[in-house]
């Protein structure tokens, strides 16, 4: 293709033959041929390029092997080289490596018009600079139609590039911006949505492509379109740029969401939007009109206190006051009306009795602005008030003073007629055998009776008064803090009593143990002014109790510790090996063929064969190890700090070796034998029962194998599934791991569908395993103690959950939490409970704790006493799968309960099995004739929640109202309830 003409085709209108010699190599120089069609071909294209001098493109004509023959200026501002440097070139130079002319643009692969256009490309300056460029390239053809050279046109496109990829940068900058933000952010043109960020499918409940696909007053609910229309008017566009709104929007649910949007004018995709960023404020919104019930409910309790209440600002300046403060200080209706400060004043100081007391008490609370303040003022008339007063704070600063005010003069009588009754009371000590003491809290004074210097030896003062410091100081170092605690607690609670056991130092430097007990008086308030108790010395008793206690910890007949002393100090030493890392073994023994030995020569003689057994077993041992009789013929062993397993073996090996020589029973030599079981720590057990009952399998595999041999543990003892043993082995790590998580199901009032509480289920979700259920993991956890600390760790997490929901939204409900068997048996289960309750400050009455009727069943002595106890702290307790174990009416009676739970059995069949439903009211009718409310669990259809409510059943649980949800489902569920509490409102 022909696309400029020669300058010599130009002057005399003949085309040039543009045929090419070349020489044989060896005759002529190879540059000389390449210089003579250089030459040539730039005559050539000079004359075209003269054309093209003035324009801003820049032009290159090439010889057909790419070195440059002529080139415009523009090309020359463009690149920043001379023509001279240019002339000559490769052009290939002028490219960047990567990015010079691909194969397509080779003279073999040119179109048919012999030209490639508007390829984008990268050229380098002189200074390296990159420019980029829209290249077309195009043959330049002699007269005769043969390639004579090529013709580069670029056009600089550079700047706008770089616009382009800035541009793409700062959107996809803005979209990775908004979709990180906590908010809603949504763009649209009219009403057509552009774009939607991910928090706004989850405000709005729609997809992102649905909401795409949506009208934006699909959206806003119908009270709130006109405003959102102004947003798009032109006239109020700029203004409403940064403004804010709150609205309701409408969830694809129907359900009505609070925003807070901001309006902001923005470019988008080449268009004016409106940018809406969105802040869910459904919380808020309840929350204020919570805060309008309470400042409403704040001011009628103001008002109806028996109080008379006032309140300053930090200069004294009168603020408020309630009616009952007027009648007290009976204000005439003129210095109502005028609220004047200086007259009120005036008025009140004019009814004192001491006026100059109560200004410089007022002096006082000036200059400590900080304090709390009570004290009684007298009037005039006779009567007798009581003031106590604390400072307002407010953004953490003192603005002001609230005083309330009592009419105490009836008690200030009463107290006086206390007083004279006093020296009766003195009278009274002096018959006592016990220490009387009398502390005032008021004037911080303790006192005495003249029995404390028989008791204790110590001389008192005149006043007999001592410093309660000095008291604190005579009790023991390691019960001191309990004992301080407890007092302490006893006096700011309710408390009417106190009471402790506790050793107190005597003046010869010896300790006797003392009952401590007190009555408490309090004002009209609540709150402690004087306590009055006596100290009687129990220590006889104490020691009787220390007798008891021997007796009830070592073996009668052989005087080895018994079952119960032998896991205390297994369990001390498995303590122990933990932190040191050291291995402990247990051993289980006992006599081979007692029994015929017992039948035979009577039980005297077996007697006498056990404690000459337990002898030789105790020479042994290690003053440090420990033999206990188990019970019968069979022993434990408790070897601590053991190195290695040889160190059992050996043991077990010295027992044999002790029991060759005879014993002489009845006159005769008796050759006894022995079996012994060994289980070892951590190998076959890291927990106490674990390790005894491994032991006692070895014991028996040693019997299988003839008696007179000791075994060692092994798996094989007790086969179990592979799987459930490696589920057991992943227990171990799962608490640490984090892959428990709690769920919760909500347990509903029958009657008017509020959500009353929430159960606390455990769930397991490994990695690997999936979903274990808790009928596989729970038993396992059971069996090895693990459920301890699993359980602890429920009962913080579901108090820590219900404590915030009770802030957030519900300060009224309650969790109930499952106690299994093995935990219940512990014996720091109340000290667990209330630690964890202190840690997450939800109030005991809010916390329920479920066992089972077995578990309850177990030990029913044990049962009442921690059931009570737990109660007195403020628990709730319930009676879980009530009717499905063997607890008899009379035991129902008698544990302190609270609530009863019918069993999902029976509540499965109400509506097809009559006898289900007969129980299920029984039980039903015997909670409420006990006053004990009743709870239907795993209610799962309509039917049977109506048999319920014929039944009177309090609440309910299960699938019909929701399953178990993790808490974030179960958050959205109690907010979904209050919010329909406050749209029925």
């Amino acid at each position: 293709m022909r696309l400029i003409k020669t300058k010599s085709e130009t002057d005399n209108d003949k085309l040039p033959k543009g045929e090419k010699v070349l020489y044989p190599k060896k005759e002529l120089d190879i540059w000389h041929t390449i210089a003579q069609m250089t030459q040539d071909l730039q005559q050539a294209a000079e004359y075209a390029l003269d054309i093209c001098e003035e324009m801003n493109l820049s032009i290159i004509a090439t010889t057909p092997g790419g070195h440059i023959l002529s080139l415009n200026q523009a090309t020359c501002q463009l690149l920043g080289y001379s023509k001279t440097e240019l002339l000559g070139k490769p052009i290939d130079e002028l490219f960047k490596k990567t990015e010079s002319p691909p194969p397509e643009l080779e003279l073999a692969s040119l179109t048919a018009e012999g030209s490639v256009r508007n390829v984008e490309k990268v050229y380098l300056s002189k200074e390296r600079k990159k420019i980029i460029v829209l290249l077309s390239i195009s043959i330049i053809r002699d007269g005769q139609g043969k390639v004579s050279g090529k013709l580069y046109i670029a056009q600089d496109i550079t700047d706008s590039k770089r616009a382009e990829r800035n541009l793409r940068r700062s959107e996809k900058k803005f979209r990775q911006l908004i979709e990180t933000v906590n908010a809603a952010a949504f763009i649209y043109h009219r009403r057509e949505l552009r774009y939607v960020n991910a928090q706004t499918e989850a405000l709005t409940g729609y997809t992102r492509e649905e909401l795409l696909a949506l009208d934006l007053y699909d959206l806003i609910h119908r009270d709130f379109i006109e405003i959102v229309k102004s947003w798009g008017k032109s006239s109020h566009a700029r203004s409403n740029a940064g403004s804010k709104y709150e609205l309701i929007i409408v969830a694809k649910t129907g359900k009505m969401r609070w925003i807070e949007a901001t309006v902001d004018i923005i470019k988008f995709e080449k268009k004016a939007s409106i940018l809406i960023t969105a802040f869910d404020i459904s919380d808020r919104k309840l929350a204020e009109l919570e805060l309008e019930t309470s400042l409403s409910l704040l001011q009628a309790t103001i008002e109806s206190t028996a109080d008379g209440i006032l309140a300053v600002d930090s200069t004294g300046k009168v603020l408020t006051f309630n009616r009952k403060f007027a009648e007290m200080w009976q204000l005439p209706d003129f210095l109502l009306d005028s609220r004047d400060n200086n007259l009120i004043w005036g008025f009140g100081i004019n009814q004192l009795k001491y006026p100059e007391i109560f200004l410089n008490r007022a002096k006082e609370l000036s200059d400590r602005p900080t304090e709390e303040s009570y004290d009684l003022i007298e009037l005039t008339d006779g009567r007798i008030f009581e003031r106590y007063s604390l400072p307002q704070r407010t953004g953490g600063k003192i603005t002001g003073r609230v005083f309330s005010f009592r009419d105490v003069t009836e008690r200030v009588q009463s107290e006086e007629k206390l007083r004279k009754s006093e020296e009766r009371f003195h009278l009274l000590t002096r018959a006592t055998n016990d220490a009387v003491w009398d502390f005032d809290l008021l004037k911080n004074e303790y006192w005495l009776s003249e029995e404390f210097e028989k008791v204790f030896g110590y001389k008192l003062n005149e006043t007999q008064t001592i410093e309660l410091e000095s008291w604190w100081l005579n009790i023991h170092p390691e019960e001191r803090e309990r004992v301080m605690l407890s007092f302490n607690e006893a006096m700011n609670s309710d408390a009417q009593c106190w009471s402790e056991e506790y050793s107190f130092h005597r003046a010869d430097g010896g300790y006797i143990f003392v009952l401590d007990r007190g009555y408490i008086i309090r004002n009209e308030s609540g709150k402690a002014v004087r306590a009055i108790g006596t100290m009687m010395d129990i220590t006889q008793r104490k020691q009787a109790e220390e007798i008891i206690r021997y007796q009830a910890v070592y073996d009668q007949l052989t005087g080895l510790p018994n079952r119960i002393l032998f896991n205390e100090r297994l369990l001390a030493s498995l303590r122990e090996a933990k932190k040191t890392k050291k291995m402990l073994a247990v051993m289980f023994l006992d006599l081979d063929r007692f029994k015929k030995i017992n039948d035979t020569l009577g039980h005297a003689a077996g007697d006498r064969l056990l404690e000459g057994f337990a002898g030789r077993i105790s020479d042994s041992l290690r003053s440090t190890d420990t033999v206990a009789r188990w019970g019968g013929d069979e022993f434990t062993i408790l070897l601590p700090d053991i190195n290695c397993l040889e160190d059992a073996v050996k043991t077990a090996q010295r027992i044999f070796n002790n029991l060759k020589p005879p014993f002489k029973l009845e006159g005769q030599p008796f050759h006894v034998s022995s079996s012994i079981g060994i289980a070892l720590y951590p190998d076959d057990g890291e927990e106490a029962e674990t390790l005894v009952k491994n032991a006692d399998a070895a014991l028996y595999r040693a019997k299988e194998m003839g008696r007179n041999n000791y075994q060692l543990y092994t798996s094989t003892i007790h086969p179990q599934d592979s799987q459930l043993l490696t589920i057991e082995h992943r227990l171990h790590e799962a608490l640490e791991q984090g892959e428990f998580e709690v769920f919760y199901q909500p347990k509903v009032n029958i009657t008017t569908w509020k959500i009353q509480g929430m159960e606390a289920l455990l769930r397991w979700q490994h990695p690997q395993l999936g979903l274990v259920t808790p009928a596989t993991f729970i038993p396992l956890a059971e069996e090895n103690g693990l459920i301890v600390a699993i359980g602890e760790w429920v009962l913080q997490t579901a108090c820590t959950q219900n404590k915030a929901w009770q802030d957030a939204l519900q300060p009224d409900l309650r969790v109930a939490v499952n106690v299994s068997a093995r935990q219940f048996q512990q014996f720091n289960l109340l000290e667990m409970v209330a630690k964890c309750l202190e840690k997450s400050g939800l109030a005991p009455k809010y916390l329920e704790l479920e066992i089972t009727e077995t578990t309850a069943m177990q030990d029913v002595d044990y049962t009442t006493k921690v059931l009570r106890e737990l109660q007195n702290m403020g628990v709730q307790i319930v009676l879980d799968d009530f009717g499905t174990g063997y607890c008899s009416l009379n035991y129902l009676k008698k544990f302190p309960l609270n609530i009863l739970k019918i069993d999902r059995s029976f509540v499965s069949g109400l509506t097809t099995d009559p006898c289900e439903r007969a129980i299920a009211k029984a039980v039903a009718t015997l909670g409420r004739d006990l006053n004990l409310s009743v709870v239907a669990e795993g209610v799962e259809t309509k039917e049977q929640l109506e048999c319920l409510r014929e039944l009177h059943c309090q609440e309910i649980q299960g699938y019909y109202f929701s399953p178990a949800l993790s808490a974030s489902d179960a958050s959205k569920l109690l907010v979904n309830s209050q919010l329909s509490k406050v749209k029925i409102a």
